[in-house]
């Protein structure tokens, strides 16, 4: 949403606002069923739509999760962050079991 729709729902009643709702959700709902917005293969399914204001969508399988808009910088960022998160991780357990494993090693000596 662009900071002019922002301010023309400041000055709508709320019934404009719920119908305003209603038209995003249909949107949002018609570009989540659109086959050309996924990529991949089904069961890691990479979506992306700049029409569909989401950010964190639902699998297209019921039970499979959500995933990220990346048509989105909030859903770009997200992704970013997750693989960063994982990266520390897997740094912070390497060190963990390096220093545990010099540990042990130092003890047997």
């Amino acid at each position: 949403m662009t900071e002019q729709d922002s301010a023309q729902t400041e000055v709508m009643s709320p019934e404009q606002k719920l119908e305003l709702l209603a038209r995003q959700k249909e949107v949002n709902l018609a570009e989540w069923n659109n086959q050309d917005n996924w990529g991949g293969p089904k069961s890691m399914a990479v979506y992306f739509s700049k029409k569909d204001c989401r950010i964190w969508v639902p699998q297209h399988k019921p039970g499979m999760g959500y995933t990220v808009n990346l048509a989105h910088t909030g859903g770009v960022m997200w992704l970013v962050g997750i693989c960063m998160g994982m990266i520390l991780m897997m740094v912070a357990l390497s060190i963990f079991v390096g220093d545990m494993l010099t540990r042990y090693v130092n003890m047997e000596m």
